[in-house]
Order: structure tokens, then C-alpha cells, then sequence
């Protein structure tokens, strides 16, 4: 069941399969107007009662465990976010300080015996998602987690207090999706993580699916300066595009805390690697092709600057 073995899945050189890159925290909207609500109609949280089974490790899963029928024993709720060793699980925190939380001396081993949660939850997809990307975003778990959508393996990641995404777009279908999450409460990044504080297991941030157009902004990128001397603040933007985008255009516009507009751009096209070109030019430009992304730099004569005493925002 598991898409390699348990010892591979542990090692420090695997950080992630099938998880999307890292990104700044995007909301897709409909349309401009939709940002003064709080639109949901591209998201739909997973927050709340899913079915849950705990094991005794990353093989101690039953083989068919993601799509089977969970209504009876040992399948149980768990609510989402929440840690498996608060809602009555058997196993409990662990707070650790200047030791490892299990008996292990040689990193990057973890015990046998390792806790892990299998999650489940079924769902149906808004029929206004046909056509576009499905990306199931997890919050946070601890430590590992493994996806799988519709019985087939979607990925795994680490880093348990960073978001994790994977694309589930090829795996989901019109009706009812299974959505299967297995998580493991130790793993060879925990030799890493391991900080002064209390040893969970679960999935302790918020869980949702959203969909993504075809195009679409895949990441922003905002950098600042000032100048004190004068109170002048440079703005560099980079609007990251995912898809088909040659007929595509960017512009951002730059608002204040009040909701003022102080800038408005004209809109700037998408960088693109030109394949046309001859091979000997398409090697020497892959040296200076960055990404595709739109570009702006704005120079403002003014601005409010932030500090640790004075965050203005």
C-alpha cells in the first residue's frame, strides 16, 4: 500500500513526492469584488469530524485502508485541526527538552512502534469545480503525512509546521472522492524538529480543497525598500503564473489600510522561455530565464514605514 518502503519514506533525503512547490498564502476569488467578502466559493473546508483508525506504524495499515468502509470498528471521529493523542486515543503527549521523546540513539532512526493516524473523509466536489485544478491544502501535521485520493497515491511531505499542497486534479471525479490521509507521529525530520515543547501526532492546522483555474497565479512575490533620508519606498513585484498564459496579461494594484487605491499598474506580460529560437539560443537563455511571472517595479514618494515599535501596515 505504501508507494515505497517504510525505510525509504524515513530517510533525511526524502523531503516530499507529488507536493507542490511552497508558495505565498493565495486565495483565489472570482472577480475583484469578491475580495471585499470573504468568497468561498473556491474553497471548501475539510475542518471538522473526519473517521480516523490509529495504528502501530507506517506498515501496520490495512492494505485497502483508503477506500474501505469506515462506519464500523476500529474506526472512530477525530475532529480536524486537533492532535489524535488530546481526543482519547491511547497514546499521549510527550514533552521533551533536552532529549529525543523515544529511545533511539542513532539518528536519523525512529522506533518500531510509531503511532500513526489514518484519515478519512469523503467528499463531493461543487460541479462549478469541473474543468479547473483541485489542490487539497494541509495546514500542519505531525510528522509525516501521505496522501491518497480515490485509492491512488498522491503524495507525502515533511516540515510539519509548513503547509503542504498536492495537486489532486487526475485522481478526483464527479460524485463522491475519498480522500485519505496517513499520518505518522515520528520520522527522521523530527530529529530536526524537535524543539523545547510537547510531542504530538495529528493533523493540528486547518485542512481544505481549493480549485484553481487552468491559469492562474501560482505565487507572489513582494519586496520592499525605504529610504529614511527621504521617506521614499521602492516596490518590487513578481506575479507568478501556472498554465497556458501566451494571451494572458498581469497588473496589481497597490491599496493602503483603508482601502485607498495609491497605485494602479498597466498590465505587463508573461515572461516566457522562448522555444522558437534555435537550441544553442534556448541553452544560453536557460541561463537567464528566471520563471514566468509579470514584473513590476513602482517607486512611491512617500510611504509609512514599519517598524518592530511601529508596525504600520
Amino acid at each position: 500500500m505504501l508507494p515505497l518502503p517504510s525505510s525509504h519514506i524515513l530517510q533525511p533525503t526524502l523531503l516530499a513526492l507529488g507536493r507542490l512547490p511552497a508558495r505565498a498564502n493565495l486565495k483565489p476569488v472570482p472577480n475583484r469584488s469578491a475580495l471585499e467578502g470573504k468568497s468561498a466559493q473556491w474553497q471548501l473546508s475539510l475542518d471538522g469530524t473526519w473517521r480516523f483508525q490509529l495504528v502501530n506504524g507506517l506498515d501496520g495499515a490495512p492494505s485497502d485502508w483508503t477506500v474501505s468502509d469506515t462506519r464500523n470498528d476500529p474506526w472512530r471521529d477525530i475532529l480536524v485541526p486537533g492532535v489524535w493523542t488530546r481526543q482519547n486515543t491511547g497514546d499521549l503527549p510527550h514533552y521533551a527538552n533536552w532529549r529525543m521523546p523515544f529511545d533511539c540513539p542513532n539518528p536519523p532512526d525512529v522506533p518500531s512502534e510509531n503511532p500513526t493516524g489514518l484519515y478519512r473523509m469523503d467528499v463531493d466536489l461543487p460541479l462549478d469545480w469541473n474543468n479547473r485544478r483541485t489542490v487539497l491544502h494541509i495546514g500542519g501535521f505531525e510528522s509525516l503525512a501521505l496522501v491518497w485520493c480515490n485509492g491512488l497515491f498522491i503524495g507525502l511531505g515533511k516540515d510539519s509546521r509548513l503547509p503542504s499542497e498536492f495537486d489532486l486534479t487526475d485522481a478526483v471525479q464527479r460524485g463522491t472522492n475519498q480522500i485519505a490521509i496517513m499520518v505518522a507521529r515520528w520520522c527522521d525530520a523530527t530529529w530536526i524538529e524537535d524543539q523545547d515543547h510537547w510531542n504530538h501526532g495529528g493533523l493540528h492546522r486547518s485542512v481544505f480543497l481549493e480549485s484553481r483555474a487552468e491559469t492562474h497565479i501560482s505565487d507572489l512575490v513582494v519586496d520592499t525598500d525605504y529610504e529614511p533620508a527621504t521617506g521614499a519606498g521602492q516596490l518590487q513585484v513578481q506575479v507568478k503564473v501556472a498554465g497556458p498564459f501566451s494571451t494572458h496579461r498581469a497588473r496589481f494594484v497597490l491599496e493602503d489600510a483603508d482601502g485607498l487605491e495609491r497605485h494602479t499598474s498597466a498590465a505587463q506580460p508573461i515572461d516566457q522561455f522562448d522555444t522558437s529560437r534555435s537550441v544553442g539560443a534556448q541553452w544560453a537563455q536557460s541561463y537567464s530565464f528566471k520563471n514566468t511571472a509579470a514584473r513590476f517595479d513602482v517607486s512611491l514618494p512617500k510611504v509609512a514605514h514599519w517598524s518592530d515599535e511601529v508596525p504600520t501596515r
